[in-house]
């Protein structure tokens, strides 16, 4: 893939001691966590773990009950212009064109450099349409290239491909990884698939209870070929503790692995 627009390397993260509370209970407890610029990292963990939290307190969009949050070296709390967040949910306005939604929030010269981005996620030619003319997988395409248009150093992805058919995940798996390869930002992925996680993932993380109970270094060579002995053992591995957690997490693998 040809770059055609040239950002910035990904960033660094750091969390330390992180704690949040709502009310009387705990979803996230003394979090520790690492992040090296241009990184690709993968969570997992039954619902309920506190993966989504966490992610919405890198992004800003939560208050820390305890800990703090670097981003290259510096303290953040609140939310930060090179975050960018894609949610399962594309979240696009049904009454602005596609174009217009990925522009949302840009200065009026940012026309050419939304064109760009479509042209990068394959829908450049979708440019004057609706959402609803879309399938959902574009909508998600459209989505990527909302989240990529500004730059941002760290992409956060809050199971984005969770409601897509199987061929049109496999197909947002190999865009999402081509753009990370090509652009090197720093990449936080939220899946309930663990053969996703593995597939994207420089390391898969597995949340329990609000704690880090895995982190898995991947390293296999990319693309990721999910045939092979090597790529099984690994997810052998990271079932078999989700598994142990006997919740609704579990039966979703059960029914994947079936």
């Amino acid at each position: 893939m040809s770059q055609l627009i040239s950002i910035e390397n990904g960033i660094d993260l750091k969390i330390e001691n992180l704690a949040k509370k709502f009310g009387d209970h705990t979803v996230l407890q003394d979090l520790n966590l690492e992040i090296n610029s241009g990184e690709f990292v993968t969570i997992v963990g039954r619902s309920g773990c506190g993966k989504t939290t966490l992610l919405r307190l890198i992004a800003g969009l939560e208050r820390i009950s305890k800990g703090k949050i670097n981003l290259d070296h510096q303290t953040v709390n609140s939310l930060h212009p090179q975050i960018k967040v894609m949610f399962q949910d594309s979240r696009l306005l049904p009454w602005q064109k596609v174009l217009d939604n990925v522009r949302l929030g840009l200065p009026k010269d940012s026309r050419s450099k939304a064109m760009e981005v479509l042209h990068q996620v394959g829908l450049a030619t979708k440019a004057k349409e609706f959402p609803s003319t879309l399938s959902g997988g574009q909508k998600q395409r459209v989505a990527l290239a909302r989240a990529l248009v500004s730059n941002p150093r760290l992409l956060l992805l809050d199971e984005p491909l969770g409601a897509l058919d199987a061929l049109t995940r496999i197909e947002m798996q190999r865009l999402l990884e081509d753009l990370w390869l090509d652009q090197k930002f720093t990449a936080f992925l939220i899946t309930h698939d663990v053969e996703e996680a593995i597939a994207l993932g420089d390391r898969v993380i597995l949340l329990e209870e609000g704690k880090i109970v895995m982190d898995v270094k991947i390293d296999l060579p990319r693309p990721r070929a999910r045939g092979t002995a090597e790529f099984a053992t690994l997810v052998d591995r990271i079932r078999s503790r989700v598994m142990n957690q006997n919740s609704f997490f579990d039966s979703e693998l059960h029914a994947n692995a079936a």
